[in-house]
C-alpha cells in the first residue's frame, strides 16, 4: 500500500474516508477495503469474491487505478449511488420538463452530472394542446438552473448540467449570450451543437436557417453566427463546441444513436401493428409494431406540434415525415432529405391466411366494378369468357343476377362497396377498412383486385413477374403498402402515356399507367393471395415449379433510389420510441429510424475509473505488463460497479444495463510525459501519447471481450453491426476476431474525465491535461496561496536550465493543445475532457481559424482564454515573482483540494 502524502490524506478524509452512518473506515486503507469488498460482492462465488476483493484492494491502495469519486465515496455505504455521468431526456411537453427536473434533482443530489440535448420549442411557438404560446427554451433552462441551485452533494459542490444546443435552434444566440453574465445559467456548461453542413456554410459565407420541427424561424449568415461563438469564447470561455456529425462515429451508434431533434411523422403515416396497418396517431405506448427486429414495443410517443411534412417516394416504398427524419439507406442511418435511396422492409409473412369471400368480391369491384346511374347507382361487373371461373369460385354466391339490359356480360353482384367509392378508375383508391384491415382482409381484398387487373408475365431469360396495372397513382401506393404489410415485396414501374388516339368524337390521350410488379415473392403471393381465375393460378404454379433462372436466384434488392420528393402540408407530427436494438420500424414499406432517440440514449449512465499513469513508469521505462493487468482488473471493477449501483429510477437502470457503458480513462498524462522527457504536444510527445492511449484502447477491448466470454455480451450487442462500426474497424484483427467469436461486455469502454479530485489522491496532474502552471497564485474565499511544481522548484534552486519538455498549459501553442486532443480522440470511443487553454494575447481571427479547423476533427472543444473571467482564481507567476517567492519560502508543492478545482466550475470525478 502506498502512503498518501499529507495533502492527499486531507482530500481523502474530506471526501472519501467515511466515518458516518455506521461506516468506520478509520483511514485510507479502510476506505480501499470498503470499496473493494462492495464491488467484489457482485461476484458469484465466495472464492471469486475473495480473489477479486484482494485484486481490487491492491489496485486502489497501490494507486494503480481509482474508481470515480462517487465509487470511492458511496460503495459499501447505505447510499450505494456510485455512478458519475448520466444522460436525461428533456423533451417538449410540460410533463417531460417536470420529469427532467425531478430526475436531475435526484441525480445531482447523489453527486452525478447530467448531460442533455434539450428538445424544447422556441419562444412564441403556439401550444396547440393547451393554448397560448411557449415561453421558450431559455426560460426553461433558467427555471431548471434556479431549481438546481439548492442542490449540494457531500457538502462540497453544486449541480452541473451539460446541455448541447444545436445551432439550428432559433434561441441559440440568446442562450449563448446569457452565459456572458456569470450569474445566469450558472449550473450549465453550454455547448453549441454544430454540423459539418453548418461549418461548410461558414466557410462558403452562405446563409444559415434557424428551424424547429421543420418550421423556419429566420436566417443569418453562418459566418456571423460562428463569429458570435468565437467572440463569446474570448469573453467568457463559453459556449463549448460539439460536432454532432462526429459524435455518430461510434461503435454503439447502431444501438444508441444520436439523432436530430425532429424525427417525426404525421398522424396518418402508416405503421404496421399486429392488427394490420394503422395510423401513427392511433399508436399507443405499449403497442407492438413491426420492425426489422420483429415485433417491438412502443415505449414512448410524443406530440411534437406543427411541422412541415414531405412525401419521399421510391419504386418500392413511400415515406411521409419531416425532412430531417432519419431513414436507413444502404444500411446506414441518414436524414431523408440528405439520402439518395431508402432501404425497404416487409412485414411478417405467415401462410395461415383465412380468406373472406365478401372481401374478395369487394376487391374485384374496386378493380372492375361499374355503376349504372339510371338504375339507382347499381354496382355491377362485366364478366367475360376469360373470367367464367367466377361462377364456380368462392364468390359465386355473390353474383346475384344477370343484367343483359346493362350489357351482354353484365351481372349484378352483392358488395360492401358504396357507389361513391367507384369514381373514374384513375381516381380510385383502396377504402380504409380494407387497407387498414387484418392480414386476412388484406390478402382477400388483393385476391379480388389482382383477379380484376392482374396478370402473370413469363420470361425465359429474366425474372417472371406478377403485375397489376392501374391508372390511379393512389391505388398503386395503397396496394404496395398492403403487399408489404403481409410480407410481399414489390416495385412500381411507370408506363408513360402513349400517343393520342383519334376517335370519331375527338382525340383521346391515354393516362399514365402504374404497374406494381412482384418478382422475388411470387411464391408468397401464390400461397396467400392468388387469383380467382384458375388459368392464372396454373400459369403461376408452373412458373414456380420450373428451375430458377440466374436472375431469380440473385440477391433480393433492398435499396431503392428516391424518385420523388413532394411537400404535403404543415400539420401535427408525432415521434415514437421503440424498444429494439436497431431503433428502426416499418412505415410504408420503408425502414425508418426510431423517432425519439436522444444523445447517448435517454436515461443511460456511465461508470468512471482512471489508470494512474505515472505510477507505471520507473527510470523512464513503462511497466507494460503491470499496466495490462491493472487495465483488465479495472474493466471488471467498473463492470461490477454497474451491477452494484443502486439506481434511483427503474428506467435509468434498464437503459444502463442495456448497454453497460464504461468510462475508463487515465490521470497524470502530463506527469507521465515528464517522466519520458517528452514535451506535451510536440511530435515526440504526441507519439508517446499515441503509444500509451493505443495500448489502453486495445487492452480494454480485449478485457471486455474476455469478460463477455464469461458473463455474456451487453444485451444490445449485434455482431455484424458492432464489428462494422468505424471505431471497431480500427482495432487490431485479433481483437475484432475475439469480438466476433465471444462478443463484448460493454458497448463503449473509454472516457477521459477531468479526474480533478482523484488526481489529488495520486498527487499527479489532472486527466489528460498538461500541468496547469509551473507556478501560480491562487486567490479565493479561503485566501491567497502560492503553488510551484516540485520538479520545477528543484531545478530553479539548483540553478539548472529548465528543459524544454517541462511545460505548463500556458507554455503550449494552440496547435500543441489541439493536436494532442485529436490524437487521443482518434483512439477513444467515448468522451474526453480537455481544455484548450489559450494565452491572454489570443486574438479573434486566429481563434476563429483554430475553432473552424478543429471543429471538424474533434467531437467537442472546450476553450479557455487566460484572463477572460473577472473572477479568475489562478494567475500564473512571472519568472521574477517566482525567484523572489522561492527565496522567501512561500511556496507549497502539494496541490490542495481547492487548488485543483477549476474556477469555471468542475464536477467531482
Amino acid at each position: 500500500m502506498i502512503t498518501l502524502n499529507e495533502n492527499a490524506l486531507k482530500v481523502a478524509e474530506s471526501r472519501y474516508i467515511r466515518n458516518d452512518n455506521g461506516i468506520d473506515d478509520i483511514d485510507w486503507d479502510g476506505c480501499c477495503n470498503r470499496v473493494a469488498s462492495a464491488i467484489a460482492s457482485i461476484e458469484k462465488s465466495e472464492k471469486d469474491r475473495e480473489y477479486w476483493k484482494e485484486k481490487f484492494y491492491d489496485m486502489l491502495s497501490n494507486l494503480s487505478a481509482l474508481g470515480g469519486g462517487r465509487i470511492l465515496r458511496n460503495a459499501g455505504t447505505p447510499s450505494g449511488k456510485i455512478l458519475n455521468c448520466h444522460v436525461l431526456p428533456l423533451n417538449d411537453s410540460i410533463e417531460e420538463i417536470g420529469e427532467f427536473i425531478k430526475k436531475a434533482l435526484v441525480v445531482n443530489s447523489e453527486g452525478g452530472g447530467v448531460g442533455c440535448v434539450p428538445n424544447l420549442r422556441p419562444i412564441g411557438t403556439p401550444i396547440k394542446t393547451k393554448g397560448g404560446k411557449s415561453s421558450g427554451l431559455k426560460s426553461f433552462l433558467e427555471v431548471i438552473s434556479n431549481v438546481l441551485n439548492v442542490v449540494e452533494s457531500g457538502g462540497n459542490r453544486r449541480s452541473g448540467l451539460l446541455p448541447i444546443i444545436p445551432v439550428s435552434h432559433p434561441e441559440i444566440l440568446d442562450i449563448i449570450d446569457s452565459k456572458l453574465d456569470h450569474s445566469k445559467l450558472n449550473n450549465f456548461n453550454i455547448s453549441a451543437g454544430v454540423t459539418n453542413k453548418f461549418l461548410d456554410l461558414v466557410e462558403k459565407k452562405e446563409k444559415w436557417k434557424f428551424t424547429f420541427n421543420n418550421v423556419e424561424y429566420g436566417e443569418m449568415w453562418a459566418s456571423d453566427l460562428f463569429d458570435k461563438i468565437v467572440d463569446n469564447n474570448l469573453k467568457s470561455g463559453e459556449p463549448g463546441i460539439v460536432n454532432l456529425d462526429n459524435m455518430k462515429i461510434s461503435n454503439s451508434f447502431y444501438f444508441s444513436p444520436i439523432s436530430s431533434l425532429n424525427l417525426c411523422q404525421p398522424g396518418w403515416a402508416p405503421v404496421l401493428t399486429k392488427n394490420g396497418v394503422s395510423h401513427m396517431e392511433d399508436i399507443s405506448i405499449g403497442d407492438l409494431i413491426w420492425t426489422k427486429d420483429g415485433w417491438s414495443k412502443v415505449v414512448r410517443k410524443i406530440n411534437r406540434g406543427l411541422s412541415r411534412v414531405f412525401r419521399f417516394r421510391t419504386n418500392s416504398s413511400v415515406f411521409y415525415g419531416t425532412e430531417d427524419h432519419e431513414i436507413v439507406s444502404n444500411g446506414e442511418k441518414v436524414p431523408v432529405n440528405d439520402a439518395e435511396s431508402i432501404d425497404s422492409i416487409t412485414g411478417e409473412f405467415k401462410s395461415d391466411i383465412l380468406i373472406d369471400n365478401q372481401t374478395i368480391m369487394d376487391g374485384l369491384v374496386i378493380g372492375d366494378g361499374s355503376i349504372h346511374k339510371a338504375s339507382n347507382n347499381l354496382i355491377h361487373l362485366y364478366i367475360g369468357k376469360d373470367d367464367h371461373d367466377y361462377f364456380t369460385s368462392e364468390i359465386a354466391s355473390l353474383i346475384t343476377k344477370y343484367r343483359p339490359g346493362l350489357g351482354e356480360t353484365a351481372y349484378e353482384i352483392k358488395t360492401c362497396i358504396n357507389y361513391t367509392e367507384l369514381p373514374y378508375t384513375y381516381n380510385r383508391k383502396v377504402p380504409d377498412r380494407y387497407k387498414f384491415g387484418s392480414r386476412n382482409i388484406v390478402a382477400s381484398f388483393l385476391r379480388g383486385l389482382y383477379s380484376a387487373n392482374g396478370s402473370v408475365i413469363l420470361s425465359k431469360i429474366g425474372r417472371s413477374r406478377i403485375q397489376l396495372a392501374t391508372s390511379s397513382e393512389v391505388l398503386a401506393e395503397d396496394v404496395q403498402i398492403m403487399l408489404s404489410s403481409i410480407g410481399i415485396r414489390s416495385y412500381i414501374t411507370k408506363d408513360k402515356n402513349k400517343k393520342p388516339v383519334q376517335f370519331s368524337n375527338g382525340i383521346y390521350t391515354p393516362r399514365d399507367s402504374y404497374i406494381i410488379n412482384i418478382t422475388w415473392d411470387r411464391d408468397k403471393f401464390f400461397k396467400i393471395v392468388g387469383f380467382i381465375q384458375q388459368y392464372k393460378n396454373d400459369i403461376l404454379s408452373k412458373d414456380l415449379d420450373r428451375p430458377r433462372s440466374k436472375y431469380d436466384s440473385s440477391s433480393v434488392k433492398e435499396t431503392y433510389e428516391i424518385t420523388e420528393k413532394e411537400f404535403i402540408s404543415e400539420e401535427t407530427v408525432y415521434s415514437i420510441t421503440v424498444d429494439n436494438n436497431s431503433h428502426t420500424y416499418w412505415s410504408g414499406g420503408c425502414n425508418v429510424m426510431n423517432c425519439g432517440e436522444l444523445k447517448l440514449s435517454s436515461n443511460q449512465s456511465c461508470c468512471l475509473g482512471s489508470i494512474i499513469l505515472p505510477n507505471f513508469v520507473s527510470g523512464g521505462r513503462t511497466n507494460w505488463s503491470g499496466l495490462e493487468d491493472t487495465i483488465t482488473t479495472l474493466v471488471r471493477f467498473l463492470d461490477n460497479a454497474l451491477d452494484y449501483n443502486k439506481y434511483s429510477f427503474t428506467d435509468m437502470k434498464e437503459a444502463t444495463m442495456s448497454c453497460r457503458r464504461l468510462g475508463l480513462g487515465v490521470i497524470g498524462l502530463g506527469d507521465y510525459l515528464f517522466s519520458k522527457e517528452a514535451k506535451y504536444g510536440s511530435e515526440y510527445g504526441i507519439n508517446k501519447t499515441n503509444e500509451i492511449i493505443r495500448f489502453l484502447r486495445d487492452r480494454v477491448y480485449e478485457a471486455s471481450s474476455k469478460l463477455a466470454e464469461e458473463r455474456g455480451s451487453f444485451p444490445g450487442f449485434q455482431e455484424w453491426a458492432y464489428t462494422n462500426a468505424k471505431f471497431v474497424k480500427k482495432l487490431p484483427a485479433r481483437i475484432r476476431l475475439s469480438i466476433k467469436n465471444h462478443g463484448i461486455r460493454n458497448c463503449t469502454l473509454m472516457a477521459f474525465a477531468p479526474g480533478g479530485t482523484i488526481s489529488l489522491i495520486a498527487n499527479t496532474t489532472s486527466g489528460i491535461e498538461p500541468l496547469p502552471a509551473k507556478a501560480y497564485r491562487r486567490k479565493d474565499r479561503v485566501g491567497e496561496r502560492l503553488y510551484i511544481h516540485s520538479q520545477y522548484k528543484s531545478l530553479l534552486e539548483e540553478g539548472k536550465e529548465i528543459p524544454d519538455w517541462l511545460v505548463d498549459s500556458l507554455d503550449l501553442s494552440p496547435e500543441e493543445h489541439f493536436e494532442t486532443t485529436v490524437a487521443i480522440m482518434s483512439l477513444c470511443d467515448g468522451s474526453i475532457s480537455k481544455t484548450q487553454t489559450m494565452s491572454s494575447n489570443m486574438n479573434f481571427s486566429t481563434l476563429k481559424e483554430y475553432l473552424l479547423e478543429y471543429s471538424r476533427k474533434l467531437v467537442g472543444i472546450t476553450l479557455y482564454v487566460d484572463g477572460t473571467r473577472k473572477d479568475q482564481i489562478i494567475t500564473k507567476l512571472s519568472d521574477k515573482e517566482i525567484k523572489t517567492l522561492i527565496k522567501e519560502k512561500k511556496f507549497t508543492s502539494s496541490l490542495s483540494e481547492e487548488d485543483i478545482s477549476c474556477n469555471l466550475g468542475m464536477c467531482e470525478l
